[in-house]
């Protein structure tokens, strides 16, 4: 990581629910001028990183996706009745990746089954000293009437991490809405930002510091921290 504690994560693993999206038509060109223009990491799919392994290893640090449910034409973003884990982190490992990501639903069908991906994820990843990255979102329903209500997404993500055992949360802020991400406790990959209402809510909650801790990043794991996100700040718990 940066001797700052902050970090420039770019997301690419779109294409698997959205199919193909103006500007990421040719991966291995974006990775490129990605990794040229400074970024820090980069979070993408199993299928990116196995085809574009040698653009990826030992560039940047690489962040895979291990799970995933049906595509936009079948059902939408958010309205999930099935999710599944489609790769494993000996995936991950075998390809070189630096971490794993997940996504954690909260409020719709496949909530409890994000859950036990987590859970078991998050597990083998302690063992393989492998940074795990939780998406965790708020779905709108009956009982979350809006999902981009602060409050709602800040309980949610830190409900989610509380049931790992978190140490911290993750916040990053992307074009039109805010996530927050809970990572394993004994994983180094927490971080900060001051630019959402989620991270002012969950911090005057004192659900998480708000200074960062002065550790260094590479504290207690091998592999390098892959938090995701398009403009976030990453710190060690």
């Amino acid at each position: 990581m940066p001797s700052d504690g902050r970090a420039l994560v770019v997301a690419m693993d779109h294409a698997q629910t959205h199919g193909m999206i103006e500007g990421l038509e040719d991966p291995g060109a974006v990775i490129d001028k990605v990794i040229d223009a400074g970024a820090d990491a980069i979070m993408t799919s199993f299928g990116v990183v196995k085809r574009y392994q040698d653009k990826l290893i030992g560039r940047v640090p690489t962040v895979m996706r291990l799970d995933g449910g049906p595509s936009l034409y079948r059902e939408d973003w958010l309205a999930y009745t099935e999710w599944s884990l489609l790769h494993s982190v000996e995936d991950a490992l075998r390809l070189g990746a630096d971490g794993v990501c997940l996504m954690a639903f909260v409020g719709i069908p496949v909530e409890l089954e994000t859950y036990r991906i987590v859970a078991r994820v998050a597990t083998e990843c302690l063992a393989a000293n492998l940074p795990v990255m939780v998406e965790a979102l708020p779905a709108r329903s009956e009982r979350i009437p809006d999902p981009n209500d602060a409050v709602a997404m800040a309980s949610a993500s830190i409900a989610v991490g509380a049931s790992m055992g978190r140490s911290g949360a993750c916040f990053w802020v992307g074009p039109s809405t805010c996530a927050i991400h809970v990572c394993h406790p004994r994983v180094p990959s927490t971080c900060e930002s001051g630019a959402c209402e989620s991270w002012r809510v969950a911090t005057s909650h004192g659900w998480v510091p708000s200074q960062p801790a002065s550790q260094p990043a590479s504290q207690g794991a091998e592999h390098s921290p892959g938090p995701h996100g398009e403009a976030q700040g990453v710190r060690s718990p």
